[in-house]
């Protein structure tokens, strides 16, 4: 019992956290890609030594995300919209249980899940918004 008493929030972060990855997860390729998108699909389709050499030379940015772009096009096998945007898919669900332990060391689990819940829903929006919303939900 106190086993089950210590662990039960995890049942409900496990919960928020697939939810939150379906949320994010769904509908990823319908709309068209944005500008900076774009330029990330052209960078990620350079190698790894060529996406340093250009992050240095032309961006001021680090190339991190580049590379995490690049090794999401190598991982599903082709150079797509859903490729593309899948590591946001997965940094922005690993923000949930991060939340919840930011939450946690701040007050109490009772907050650690409430931010939580905030995160699993903050940039995923459900079918149920108007198309308008849902234009600029790849966006943030």
């Amino acid at each position: 019992m106190k086993l089950l008493r210590d662990y039960w929030p995890l049942i409900p972060l496990a919960s928020l956290t697939l939810l939150g990855l379906i949320l994010r997860l769904y509908q990823l390729d319908w709309q068209c890609l944005m500008v900076d998108e774009t330029v990330t699909l052209m960078i990620a389709a350079k190698t790894t030594s060529e996406i340093f050499v250009w992050s240095m030379q032309v961006d001021c940015n680090p190339p991190l995300y580049y590379l995490l772009a690049h090794w999401s096009t190598l991982l599903f096998g082709i150079i797509s919209d859903f490729a593309i945007r899948f590591p946001s898919v997965i940094l922005g669900t690993l923000a949930i249980p991060i939340s919840y332990l930011v939450g946690k060391e701040i007050r109490n689990t009772t907050l650690g899940l409430l931010s939580a819940t905030i995160i699993s829903f903050m940039f995923a929006r459900a079918c149920c918004i108007p198309r308008i919303h849902l234009l600029f939900r790849k966006d943030i």
